[in-house]
């Protein structure tokens, strides 16, 4: 898919976009592009080779995001939700810590929250990332998706807040010391890698300003992925992990589940997570 999408960036086809791989990919590796480099890889060097004259644009691009769900069914059933929509909304999340006895309003871009009908101080709770999340004063209004632009195997610790249980229960457990509130959710589910369509002007990239142009974001995204084939066409020769960007969509952007495009599992084979095609 990859090679394809490639070749349809660069007026040409498959063939070609191999070749130049065939040609180039060892030393693509060899740079070792990270969110600070990829800046550097030369597009001149491919649209040359595949007699380009100007690469097109990319309209849409596919996220993967971990999902824990209790099943398939209940995750292609929702959309993927910022955390407002996901706490104040009749949602699997919502229902559960309802049991717990939270309720949650949205008021004014902040996320109030309750237990047993009393408005919770975080600030009188151990220390916990909630006041970046639950917007306010000097939060950063963290309600976004993010997601990985490959799929990739991934290294543990550096996803682990993302498994077993939504990172905001975990967020929560930890106000409270009360790690059952993450684990009892944990523990009825799977980890989940959901592949969906995302309009690019709807998506940011890790380390990159959000306020730059579209053509500039589409040809980042381009060099990321040249980058990316190059280490899928070599994994058997260069078994170096590649950099995989976060993309964080806008604050208030919602996936339709229609977008949903292939749900896969993931596979914890310390100190990596597989990614899994059922």
């Amino acid at each position: 898919e990859l090679t394809q999408s490639l070749a349809n960036i660069f007026s040409t086809d498959e063939k070609d976009v191999l070749n130049y791989f065939q040609q180039y990919a060892i030393e693509i590796i060899n740079e070792n592009y990270n969110e600070y480099t990829i800046g550097y890889l030369d597009l001149e060097l491919i649209k040359k080779f595949c007699k380009c004259n100007e690469l097109r644009c990319i309209d849409e691009i596919i996220v993967n995001h971990v999902a824990p769900r209790e099943n398939q069914e209940l995750l292609m059933s929702e959309d993927i939700m910022t955390l407002p929509k996901a706490l104040t909304t009749n949602t699997a999340l919502s229902r559960y810590l309802k049991e717990k006895k939270f309720e949650f309003i949205f008021v004014d871009n902040q996320i109030i929250a309750k237990r047993n009908g009393d408005v919770i101080d975080w600030s009188k709770l151990k220390q916990s990332n909630l006041f970046v999340r639950f917007g306010g004063p000097k939060s950063l209004n963290d309600f976004n998706v993010n997601g990985y632009l490959f799929v990739a195997d991934f290294i543990l610790d550096h996803c682990r807040g993302w498994l077993g249980s939504p990172e905001i229960l975990k967020s929560i457990a930890n106000a409270y010391g009360e790690f059952s509130i993450a684990d009892d959710y944990a523990e009825k589910c799977r980890n989940y890698f959901v592949s969906f369509k995302v309009p690019l002007d709807m998506a940011d990239i890790e380390s990159t300003d959000t306020f730059i142009g579209k053509r500039q974001k589409s040809d980042l995204l381009v060099k990321y992925s040249i980058n990316a084939m190059a280490h899928y066409l070599k994994a058997g020769k260069r078994n170096k992990d590649f950099y995989n960007p976060i993309i964080m969509l806008k604050r208030d952007y919602n996936v339709p589940h229609a977008d949903i495009i292939k749900v896969r599992s993931l596979k914890i084979d310390y100190p990596k997570v597989r990614v899994i095609d059922d």
